[in-house]
């Protein structure tokens, strides 16, 4: 499977809220960086169990999140994907629409980080600098 077939799996599961088969994408030691979110869920999630600690509270908060992928762009074994996302607030049955963007590592052909960005530029920087050694 390609990096860009594993990041497309991994979109449509998450679109799904389908955490087993997140959790079958993803290294033993995966890692969720929403360090630079400007939404609630903002932190590092380590590892198996904390990743599914904040999918459970993002599927607590939101009836449906359809992520579309916009752009990619690769580079070894990194991915930055440009992204437009529809979420409906659960009992509030609000819809927002927003772009951001994230970024993919990929190890032993699976997802080891997530690194959420506000917008592609920004993401396609933290790729270059990792394939640098930055």
């Amino acid at each position: 499977m390609t990096y860009r077939e594993l990041a497309e799996r991994t979109i449509e599961a998450g679109n799904r809220f389908d955490l087993d088969a997140l959790e079958e994408l993803a290294t033993d030691d995966i890692v969720f960086d929403m360090s630079r979110s400007i939404g609630p869920a903002r932190g590092v999630y380590r590892g198996p169990d904390e990743v599914r600690d904040f999918f459970h509270s993002y599927t607590e908060a939101f009836e449906s999140a359809i992520a579309t992928p916009l752009n990619f762009y690769e580079r070894g074994d990194w991915m930055a994907i440009e992204i437009r996302i529809r979420v409906r607030g659960r009992g509030s049955g609000v819809d927002v629409d927003a772009h951001g963007a994230r970024v993919y590592e990929f190890r032993d052909g699976k997802l080891a980080r997530y690194v959420q960005f506000q917008d592609m530029d920004e993401a396609k920087a933290f790729v270059d600098a990792q394939q640098k050694g930055v």
